[in-house]
């Protein structure tokens, strides 16, 4: 999913507005492992263009995929607790 996810966003990095959309859709669909891969790849690739929206979209689309290592054994703990 993860390669995929590049290839769509290397497709519409050419404008901001499909950019940031396609990339809000496939935070959602993607694992949060990858969710951060992503997080990190886009940031290497189109940081220096796109930096703040980037970080704007994950943002509104991720909930608890970048809670820090201390607090996922929490998280796990809770049954029914999904991450998106």
């Amino acid at each position: 999913m993860l390669e995929f996810s590049k290839l769509i966003l290397e497709g519409m990095s050419f404008n901001e507005n499909l950019f940031m959309k396609e990339l809000g859709k496939l935070i959602i669909w993607s694992e949060s492992d990858d969710a951060n891969k992503l997080k990190y790849w886009c940031h290497e690739k189109y940081g220096d263009i796109y930096g703040v929206q980037i970080d704007e979209t994950f943002a509104r689309h991720c909930y608890n995929i970048f809670l820090p290592s201390v607090l996922q054994p929490l998280n796990s703990e809770i049954p029914n607790l999904k991450t998106i």
